[in-house]
Formats: C-alpha cells, structure tokens, sequence
C-alpha cells in the first residue's frame, strides 16, 4: 500500500464504530421482521457466533463434499436458487423473516448482507471507472509535470484502495469495518488492498488516462473476488458478520460513493505531479495569515491577498489556512518564483481533493517556514536572495539590497521588511 493509503487506513482503523441506529433499551432480537428487530447488538444477544458454529459441525456434511458455507447454509434452508456467493445482479435476494428462527434468519441476511455491500463496492468502482480516467487527465492537464516523469502503476493501485478511508456517513462506517476487519483475514485483506497485482511497470504522465482504467479495472476484478471468500468459508465470515455492522436496515448503499472513494487516488496523483513539476508545500506553522495582514497592513513587505478572508475551500492569494491546527500552507516552485497557485489550489479543492487530504494530511514532505525567521527544518532555498526587483529601491545614498522571494512567501523578509530594501514576490 502507498504511503498515503497507510496513512487513511490507519486513520480509519482507529476510529471505526457501530453504524448509529435509534434508541432501543430493548432489543425484540426475537422478531427480526419487526421495525427495531434488525439490530448490531442482537448477533451477540442471540449469541449468533456460537450458534453459527455449532450448526456448520452439526450440518456440513448435508451438502455435497467441497460446498462453502453460505452456499450449503441456504440449501439446507430450500433457498438453493438464490446465489450469493459473487458479482451476479440480482441473484442473492434478503431472506424472509416469517419463515425462520431469529437465529437462521440473523446468518441467512447476513449472507445477504456481505453480499450487497460488496456488489455496491464493485458498483461504486464501475462508476467511477471513466471518472477516474478523466480525472487524472485534468490533473495533468493543470499541473503540467514533465511528459519524461512517470509514477508506479501499483502506486495508483494502493491510493485507490485507500479511498475507502474517505467514504462519508453511514457508508463510511460500513467501510472502516471492511477494512479493520480484512486487516484480520489476509485471504481478504490482500484482495480488498491488493497491492502486488500490478507490475512495477511505470506510468507515463502523458498515458496516464489510460494508465489509471487499468488500475481501477484491475481493483474492480480484485473486490469481485472477495464475496466468495467470506461467504464460502465459516471462518472468515464470522469475523465480519460478527461485527453487528451487517445487521442493519437499510443496508448502507457503497455504489453512489465514487466521488469519495476517488480521492485517494485523485490526491495521490496530485501530489505525484506536484513533486515531477518542482512544486514545494511550505507551512508556516501557528500562523493565520488572514490575521497577520489584518494586524500588520502595510508594515508586511508585500499585500497577501488575504485582508478579506478566505473563501468556502480555505484559500486566500495564494494560501490555505488550516484552523484545527492554525497552520497557513503554500504552494511554491523554486524555479518559477513569481508564479502563484491560487487557482490551481481552487480547481483541485473545488473538485480532486481537499486542502486538509493534500496539505493537513502531512502526507508529503513539507519544508517549515517561519515569518521570524527562514525555513526551520531545510536549508534556505536558491534564489531566495538575488537581484531582479523591478522599481527602485534604497534611499538616496543609492543603499540597496534586492530580495525574490517566491510568491507564496511567508518568511521573515515579509514581516521585517527593511525600508530601503525591494521585496519581489510577483
């Protein structure tokens, strides 16, 4: 998995709870087909894990030789016609609950239920397919990074896994069990974060719409596999049924989610072309620089843009403020000094990513900078100090010192300016 998909996926993990139903204080376990009778807590009430146990040692052998467990459960039960076991429309239908004991009926829907909430996964990934490609395109298209750089196809591979991190709701709470528990089945968890399925070939920036189909292909045919493994086998199914987070109604629907579940890819490849085009993320940490320009006018060396605030996605000039940790970021290129990346910031937080996913994340290696001082954790770029000021600068001794900084600066040159020096950022 990339850095970043370790990153999301340890996030998740850490945070995943029962998905939210209402106030019951009682449980009806007892009458699943009642309103309140399809419930997390009621697989351990019913004691479903034991009960599922013992039925497979007391039963199995009522199937033919080498039938999984989902397949011959629902045999047993006269519902051999209905196939939950892949990516097959309409095929695995929920079960009734008039006809069954609370306990038959709690492991026949969550049968049904892995294989719903997988289907809409694929779904999702289907969906997202042509999105994906296009995607990739515009980023390119926008951030230009030289057609002789390339990134690794199974790079693209984990970033996409990753997305599942980032589902919203409901959806991202059914998700976070995906993945905390297939981080307990490897069968599972290397189909589900597939790393290793691709080659190592590299991936051209100038194919990589095409590049980027292959890979979200290659996923979608990756999770179309997972259904059959917990399904057919007793083991693993146990560990995600006994969750709760599949007793539920309604199910959490995964396929309208793949705006969500593309940002990791989106992100990552963002930040990929970010690095093959010379584009540095600077921070300066504690610093709201919306303030610092309210409060300092026209002592800062130069105008910030930011005087009137920031807009809906956090950015002002050429700057996004990070409020939970009261850290301004940048984005900078040392070549380019005078280039400001105000609107690139807008197109890709207005449509591929987010400042928190691609600045807040820390995600990436990031050069410190502080309105004191000079970077704090790298040495002073080149080009920070040289000659090229337009104007005049100095006093009337002719006194003169011409300072380029780049457009995104946020160091002591901007604060402490002195009078008779130039301070160039456009």
């Amino acid at each position: 998995m990339s850095s970043l998909g370790a990153i999301l996926v340890a996030c998740l993990i850490t945070s995943v709870t029962a998905i939210p139903q209402p106030a019951n204080p009682q449980p009806n376990c007892n009458n699943p087909g009642m309103s309140n009778g399809i419930l997390p807590e009621c697989w351990e009430i019913l004691g479903m894990t034991d009960y599922t146990k013992a039925w497979w040692a007391a039963n199995s052998t009522k199937c033919n030789a080498g039938t999984g467990f989902s397949t011959c459960f629902m045999q047993v039960y006269s519902l051999g016609a209905s196939d939950c076991t892949g990516i097959k429309p309409s095929t695995c239908t929920s079960p009734d609950p008039t006809r069954y004991t609370p306990q038959e009926w709690y492991v026949l829907y969550n049968i049904f239920a892995v294989n719903q909430v997988f289907y809409s996964l694929y779904s999702a990934i289907s969906n997202a397919n042509t999105l994906a490609s296009e995607r990739a395109g515009a980023i390119v298209s926008l951030l230009n990074p030289p057609v002789t750089s390339n990134v690794l196809a199974h790079d693209l591979l984990g970033a996409l896994s990753a997305g599942l991190a980032l589902l919203p709701g409901p959806s991202g709470v059914i998700a976070g069990t995906l993945v905390k528990v297939a981080q307990q089945v490897p069968g599972v968890g290397s189909l589900l974060f597939p790393v290793g399925t691709t080659d190592s070939r590299l991936a051209q920036w100038a194919n990589i719409n095409n590049e980027v189909a292959t890979v979200v292909q290659t996923y979608q045919s990756s999770v179309s596999d997972i259904i059959p493994t917990i399904n057919n086998n007793i083991d693993n199914f146990l560990k995600f049924a006994g969750t709760g987070n599949f007793s539920v109604h309604p199910l959490p629907d995964l396929s309208d989610e793949s705006d969500a579940l593309l940002q990791g890819l989106t992100t990552f490849i963002i930040g990929k072309a970010l690095d093959a085009s010379n584009i540095h993320i600077n921070r300066a940490v504690n610093l709201n620089v919306q303030q610092l320009q309210q409060s300092s006018g026209d002592g800062l060396a130069f105008d910030t843009g930011c005087a009137t605030g920031y807009d809906a996605e956090g950015i002002c000039g050429p700057y996004w403020y990070d409020p939970t940790t009261t850290t301004t970021y940048t984005l900078n290129n040392y070549k380019t000094m005078t280039k400001s990346y105000h609107d690139q910031m807008e197109t890709m937080f207005g449509n591929w990513t987010s400042g928190n996913l691609l600045l807040g994340g820390n995600v990436r290696q990031l050069d410190d900078l502080d309105v004191d001082k000079e970077f704090t954790d790298c040495p002073s770029q080149p080009g920070y100090v040289s000659n090229g000021c337009k104007g005049t600068c100095g006093d009337s001794s002719g006194s003169t010192f011409e300072i380029s900084v780049p457009n995104g600066y946020l160091g002591a040159y901007l604060t402490s300016p002195n009078p008779n020096d130039c301070v160039c950022h456009t």
